[in-house]
């Protein structure tokens, strides 16, 4: 597999039902992401994708007939491919929102990371969409998880461990804490959720769950 991508290569998409399908399957998703890691071809895939080799088939058109995907050459008689990087913004009714090949990466965790899927069960992809740039400022020290809870309306603690998954999927290492004045730290708030007994957790997600319910009645 080869690492040739290249950052500042954009392409423009053509058709959007691959870009719901990015948004709907985690294993669609997770090909896009090892493309995007560097060309390949279908034979040198399979092996981390866990898919029948008819379905990478079938997926790698898909996105080919998007423009995110393009062939660049043959290797050992198989045709490599590679991602192209893209950014499409949604509208549905009066939603909005970005679909990038960061938000990609983090789908393409779904049904191993039980954080980030209860993120998406609990609050939904397109809020999903929205706190992947937060988590961005977040670690660039111009935001702070508490700051990200009020914009999202989630709680702090899950705001505050979505952030830990998300930042470990990207690869992202913040720069410097990111406490307000009279905020607990980022270290004081992790340790108050590593602290949890189970029943505490429990009942804390209880919790947020019946203000979410609350919140939709509203």
């Amino acid at each position: 597999m080869a690492t040739d991508r290249t950052a500042s290569r954009e392409t423009v998409v053509s058709d959007l039902s691959p870009i719901f399908k990015l948004i709907e399957e985690p294993k669609f998703a997770e090909l896009y992401v090892q493309l995007r890691e560097g060309s390949a071809t279908i034979p040198e895939l399979l092996p981390d994708l866990s898919i029948e080799k008819s379905t990478a088939y079938k997926y790698i058109a898909l996105l080919q007939r998007a423009g995110l995907v393009t062939e660049i050459g043959t290797v050992n008689g198989s045709t490599q491919y590679r991602a192209e990087e893209f950014q499409v913004t949604i509208q549905i009714a009066e939603t909005e929102f970005t679909v990038t090949p960061e938000l990609a990466r983090v789908i393409a965790q779904r049904g191993t990371n039980p954080e980030i899927d209860r993120f998406i069960d609990q609050y939904g992809i397109v809020t999903l969409a929205e706190f992947i740039p937060l988590s961005q400022q977040y670690a660039a020290g111009e935001m702070t998880h508490r700051a990200i809870a009020e914009i999202l309306d989630i709680s702090r603690a899950a705001a505050f461990e979505m952030l830990r998954e998300v930042l470990d999927v990207l690869a992202i290492v913040p720069d410097a804490d990111h406490a307000e004045p009279g905020d607990d730290s980022d270290e004081e708030v992790a340790q108050l959720i590593e602290d949890e007994t189970a029943d505490e957790k429990l009942n804390r997600l209880i919790k947020e769950d019946r203000e979410i319910l609350d919140a939709l009645d509203e």
